[in-house]
């Protein structure tokens, strides 16, 4: 999720959840956007810490770094 500015955008389902939460918070408070949070049952637990090459095994993101499968990593 970005919000640049007068832009906002987002992907994907989850990102999605989190844009609209984000944005909501913005426009109506962090309050509202929590109790919105709450009554949905958000609560989001990636399976697997790896969603950034901070969090990740460091064995996987050479890995990945040193194969063609990914552009930039």
């Amino acid at each position: 999720m970005v919000i640049d500015g007068k832009y906002a955008t987002a992907a994907g389902v989850s990102a999605g959840i989190d844009f609209t939460l984000r944005l909501t918070g913005r426009m109506a408070g962090d309050e509202v956007a929590k109790a919105i949070q709450l009554v949905i049952e958000y609560d989001p637990q990636p399976p697997y810490a790896a969603g950034s090459t901070a969090t990740a095994p460091a064995h996987l993101v050479a890995a990945l770094r040193a194969s063609d499968l990914v552009v930039s990593l």
